[in-house]
């Protein structure tokens, strides 16, 4: 299983799995003024880059109560417990969450770009689907951060560049939901925009200085001779186009989303591999939790002068091993 990295998240308590949030237009950008915006464009906007780069499963049943749910669920209760297992597990115990992760990229020197809505389709075992998810993310800026229906939110329709954008529906059906609680209290800002820093060069030192990278006191430094600068985040040393030694900031961030599962549908898409368990271990045979699983979609930016962005992803393919 992947090492997750954690986020940086809000709970809500208003969860939309069809379609959620309200259709944002350009209002992310009045982090800055019109003029520092135009400024900004003048030497023309580019359009960022997405990459799923894989999907982690944070909340999982460990082994043993995957055997227990699937032996009293499938067979009688004296069998269960002759073979030495416990109770069937409440079902909240059943419980799958998973968090997305995303590479983005931005090329711009001059202004950040917010991630606004996603749509996620994912499917288990090849042929069950588990239907595809529409979230529209809100501005934390604003008093009430909460995501509410919008009928627009995820369509193509009124977005005027495209890029490889994948051809999903949400579902009818609340199969999946963002994640709004979690016992270590990573979920904060669930519902808010990721944003792509803009790509920026830190302040350029003389060529004929030498200067590298140290780590002092736990943080990653440019020092150049006596003089050391704290790096930001994403940030190393190397040269600007000016030939001097830069701070470069390449415009890069992870961002995070979880999901919920819906316990009932996700506990029937697996009954193939319950029986499948029980059947190995009534025979003394090592038993296996491996979920095959897909995820595809499309993430949604607002970029000023080039209008509403969509790139599509995946599909990824890759197994959740419990």
């Amino acid at each position: 299983m992947n090492t997750k990295v954690e986020p940086a998240f809000k709970a809500s308590r208003h969860t939309k799995s069809m379609v959620a949030g309200l259709l944002l237009g350009l209002a992310p950008m009045g982090l800055a003024g019109c003029g520092a915006v135009a400024d900004a464009l003048k030497g023309g906007a580019e359009a960022p880059d997405a990459e799923l780069a894989r999907v982690d499963l944070v909340k999982a049943p460990n082994a043993n109560k995957m055997l227990r749910w699937g032996c009293y669920s499938y067979l009688d209760n004296a069998t269960c417990q002759f073979a030495g297992l416990e109770s069937k597990p409440d079902k909240e115990a059943m419980k799958f969450s998973f968090d997305i992760v995303f590479n983005l990229f931005n090329p711009n020197e001059n202004f950040p770009i917010p991630l606004v809505e996603m749509l996620l389709g994912m499917t288990v075992y090849e042929d069950e689907n588990l239907g595809a998810v529409c979230v529209s993310f809100c501005d934390p800026d604003k008093e009430d951060c909460a995501a509410e229906t919008a009928e627009e939110a995820c369509s193509t329709k009124n977005t005027k560049n495209v890029d490889e954008v994948k051809d999903l529906v949400p579902s009818v059906d609340q199969l999946m939901d963002l994640a709004e609680d979690a016992s270590d209290g990573s979920l904060e800002g669930n519902y808010e925009y990721r944003v792509i820093p803009k790509y920026s060069e830190g302040e350029c030192q003389a060529s004929s200085e030498s200067c590298e990278e140290r780590e002092i006191d736990g943080e990653i430094n440019m020092c150049c001779g006596d003089e050391c600068t704290v790096l930001d985040p994403g940030c190393t040393v190397g040269r600007g186009e000016n030939g001097k030694t830069c701070a470069l900031c390449d415009g890069f961030t992870e961002a995070h989303v979880t999901f919920d599962f819906d316990v009932d549908t996700m506990l029937g898409v697996l009954e193939n591999l319950f029986r499948n368990a029980i059947n190995d271990f009534s025979n003394g045979r090592e038993v296996s939790w491996t979920i095959p699983y897909a995820a595809e979609g499309n993430v949604f930016f607002n970029i000023p002068e080039m209008g509403r962005y969509a790139l599509g992803f995946g599909p990824y393919e890759d197994n959740w091993r419990l």
